[in-house]
Formats: structure tokens, C-alpha cells, sequence
């Protein structure tokens, strides 16, 4: 009879490095600091509006976060990073989520049912996403 591996049959640190880090969406307050805190850092200051305008694009998802200010940041040399320092960034970002989407396709993890609409194709895949990434709660 066939027994399951478990992690202890894993080697040295396998368990340790295959651990998966829980990097939902981030609340409101905690948002800010990835946008804010290094460009402070370099003395770069972003204005208001452009944070609150990222944080209204990205709805607080990590990934999405450190793309927009990475690419608002790369506009120009000016020290201060705006609202349309944003909005240029925005087709940028945009277009680099593309290859991302375009690996989960050929990695056969997504698909896309109808125009507009991805699915996964592992079953209770969606389900898994929601309980551990609530949207809207």
C-alpha cells in the first residue's frame, strides 16, 4: 500500500520554502506605506490625489501597488509624483499585466469563457481565491 508524502518527507528546508505567503489586498491605512515610504526615502513626494488614485485603481492588491507606483515614479525627473504622473502610468500598467495573463493561460490555470471573463480550470480554484482573498469585504 502507497502512503501520501507529507512535508516531513521533504529534504532539509523544502517545507520552509514552500510555504505560501498571504499577500491579500491591504487596508486602507497600510496601503499607502509601499507607495509612500520609498519615494520619501529617495526624496520623492507623491501628492495626494495620485495616492488616493492608485489606491482607487489597485483596490489595495500588493502587485498592483508596486506596478503603479513603479511606473508613476518612472515619468518623469520631477521630485513630486502626481496625479498625472498616475493617469500616465496607467495604459503601462495595463499593458504589463498582459504576459502575466497571458502565462496563467498557457499554464492552463485560467481561461476565458466568453470575451472579458477569465475562469479557473482547476475545480474549487475560484472558491479557494475567494475565501482566502475576500473582494468587497
Amino acid at each position: 500500500m502507497r502512503r501520501r508524502a507529507s512535508r516531513s518527507d521533504l529534504p532539509g528546508d523544502a517545507p520552509r520554502a514552500h510555504r505560501i505567503a498571504q499577500h491579500g489586498r491591504q487596508e486602507t491605512s497600510r496601503r499607502q506605506g509601499p507607495l509612500v515610504l520609498p519615494a520619501e526615502r529617495q526624496g520623492v513626494q507623491w501628492k495626494e490625489d495620485a495616492v488616493r488614485r492608485v489606491l482607487e485603481l489597485t483596490e489595495g492588491y500588493p502587485f498592483l501597488l508596486q506596478e503603479y507606483g513603479r511606473h508613476a515614479w518612472s515619468q518623469d525627473d520631477d521630485p513630486t509624483i502626481t496625479l498625472g504622473d498616475v493617469e500616465a502610468a496607467q495604459p503601462v500598467v495595463e499593458a504589463s499585466l498582459s504576459p502575466l495573463r497571458d502565462d496563467l493561460m498557457r499554464s492552463a490555470i485560467i481561461y476565458s469563457p466568453r470575451r472579458g471573463y477569465l475562469d479557473f480550470t482547476v475545480p474549487h480554484c475560484a472558491r479557494f481565491v475567494r475565501r482566502h482573498y475576500p473582494f468587497g469585504e
